[in-house]
């Protein structure tokens, strides 16, 4: 993923940032390209895809994409948010809107939102496969991870966003995680993760596709 091509995109639509990404942050000031590749085996396991939809990156189909995930999934609430969060000012903003709208109109506590990216960095057409990684970890072990380089967080009514550390630790499990990913020409997704409990039937799943 890190060739001249992409990097120069990226530059021309002035999304390349002049420090490690750091998402969320106030100081942050554009995208740090990963390097990266990655796969999803649907299988007996502690989490299931209960709803996708499609996005484009605007605050409006944002808050659309999330709601139709959580709707075909039936699921009432959401503990933690994967956000696609490339450290950008306007992207993480517009990301921020969305999840801070669909918390108030449904009258949810605030939610917690972190990203993959102040580590990794943007991993491009891969950068879906961490987001998911990271969510189904929390979904197991019941934390929620912090964003690597978020030191000073944004403000946002109804968005918990954890600095730089340890998982946060909670006393009830997570039991949805929203994972969002979104892309230029259309090619984005919200993807909602339902832990299984012990006393649910392993069933298999298909693989979806991601619009």
């Amino acid at each position: 993923m890190c060739n001249p091509y992409a990097s120069e995109s990226l530059r021309v639509v002035k999304a390349i940032g002049t420090a490690p990404s750091r998402p969320f942050d106030r100081e942050r000031d554009g995208i740090l390209v990963g390097e990266g590749a990655g796969a999803v085996l649907l299988e007996r396991a502690v989490a299931e895809i209960g709803g996708r939809s499609s996005v484009a990156s605007d605050p409006d189909v944002v808050y659309a994409c999330m709601a139709r995930a959580l709707d075909e999934a039936g699921a009432s609430g959401v503990d933690y948010v994967h956000a696609h969060a490339t450290g950008t000012v306007q992207g993480d903003a517009a990301e921020l809107e969305a999840v801070s709208r669909l918390v108030a109109e449904r009258g949810w506590p605030a939610v917690a939102v972190s990203s993959h990216k102040g580590a990794l960095g943007h991993l491009l057409h891969a950068s879906a496969f961490p987001g998911i990684a990271v969510a189904v970890a929390a979904v197991r072990e019941g934390g929620i991870p912090t964003t690597v380089g978020l030191r000073d967080p944004v403000e946002v009514e109804g968005v918990h966003l954890p600095v730089e550390g340890p998982a946060l630790r909670r006393d009830r499990p997570v039991e949805h995680a929203l994972v969002n990913a979104f892309g230029f020409g259309g090619n984005n997704a919200s993807v909602l993760l339902r832990r299984i409990s012990p006393a649910t039937p392993h069933h298999t799943t298909e693989s979806p596709e991601l619009g």
